[in-house]
């Protein structure tokens, strides 16, 4: 017996019971298996584990990893920048200092130059370019410059009283204590000077250069012990051989020593105090005062005024180049760009460009 294919499938379909009723122009459907209606249309939902786990999961480690390098590179730009504004900062504060205390043991050392010659030989006739009292410069010491401060008539009265003389061996007293305070104070500060100028001028800056610091660890007593030595021609060695009348940057290039060592110039700025002191001891000792010592003491006065002078070009375009690391500092495009290119060539090319700039037959100075 052959059964219709229709009817069969008829039978197996669920009943559902609709009512349809009209009110006015609506028509309202109800049933009780509306809901199965629509799931069957709809079809039985399929549950995916790359859309409801491995998505969100994705999403979720791409927002951290992307939130985190932003404040990772946030946090290196901030350590990087203050690292380079702490390296600026000490490099001009050194600077100040080290001009500062050069000048003030000139100054001292010129103004002492008239009560050398009364402590030598009182009744010996002035140079001519002692005549008068040594001009004072703005923001000297009282010390040095008291004699400006004492009103023209309390002087008068003075000279009236047979009291000059006292005045003036009080400003040789003066003077002399002050030249030889100062000596005191360069001598106890000159290491720590150099240590400074070591680490805050010349390090960062020859790390960038060669990858390893100037001198790493180096004793300074190195430099000093070479001032009076010889090499195996019985010629003289590193300071030792500086000719403290000429350019300190063609001196140091002359004894293979790095004229781009700030802390070397200081060193050879030292070692011509040390002569000039040594020459001043000795007409003490000898007492004898003439006019050519004058000129040489002037001379080689004159000679370390260019050579400080040098020195304050060469660490002010130092700093410079610190400043300019500040901005640096930031990553970005360019300063990858800088990374991969190597910090060598800008080091490089600034030691050049300050020993052209600073060079005393360059500059208008």
């Amino acid at each position: 017996m052959e059964t219709d294919p229709n009817v069969a499938k008829r039978s197996r379909c669920t009943e559902v019971l609709l009512s349809i009723e009209r009110e006015g122009e609506r028509y309202r459907i109800q049933g009780d298996d509306l809901e199965v209606i629509g799931s069957k249309l709809r079809g039985k939902p399929q549950f995916s584990v790359f859309n409801s786990v491995i998505i969100p999961i994705i999403v979720a480690t791409l927002t951290v990893f992307v939130t985190g390098t932003f404040q990772l590179v946030s946090w290196i730009n901030s350590v990087r920048v203050q690292h380079a504004a702490d390296i600026a900062t000490a490099a001009m504060k050194t600077s100040e200092r080290v001009i500062s205390t050069i000048g003030q043991r000139q100054y001292a050392t010129f103004t002492f130059l008239p009560s050398l010659r009364e402590l030598i030989a009182p009744d010996a006739p002035t140079h001519p370019a002692m005549n008068g009292m040594p001009p004072t410069r703005p923001g000297a010491s009282s010390a040095l410059s008291w004699e400006s401060q004492i009103p023209k008539t309390a002087i008068k009265a003075a000279d009236d009283a047979g009291e000059l003389r006292e005045l003036e061996l009080l400003l040789i007293k003066t003077r002399h204590d002050q030249y030889y305070d100062r000596l005191k104070q360069w001598n106890e500060n000159i290491e720590q000077l150099l240590t400074d100028v070591d680490y805050t001028l010349d390090r960062p800056i020859f790390s960038d250069a060669t990858g390893i610091p100037e001198g790493l660890h180096k004793g300074f007593a190195t430099y000093f012990d070479l001032i009076s030595g010889t090499d195996k021609n019985n010629r003289p060695t590193a300071i030792g051989g500086l000719d403290c009348t000429l350019s300190l940057t063609d001196e140091l290039r002359r004894l293979g020593l790095n004229e781009n060592s700030l802390k070397l110039r200081l060193v050879g700025i030292n070692y011509c105090f040390i002569r000039l002191n040594a020459l001043i001891d000795n007409a003490k000792t000898k007492r004898d005062w003439n006019d050519s010592l004058y000129d040489d003491v002037v001379e080689r006065l004159s000679s370390i005024r260019t050579m400080a002078s040098e020195l304050h070009c060469y660490a002010l375009h130092r700093v410079d180049y610190y400043e300019n690391k500040k901005e640096e500092a930031i990553l970005s495009p360019r300063t990858l760009v800088r990374w991969l290119n190597g910090r060598g060539g800008e080091a490089r090319d600034h030691f050049s460009a300050t020993t052209r700039l600073c060079s005393p037959y360059n500059r208008p100075t």
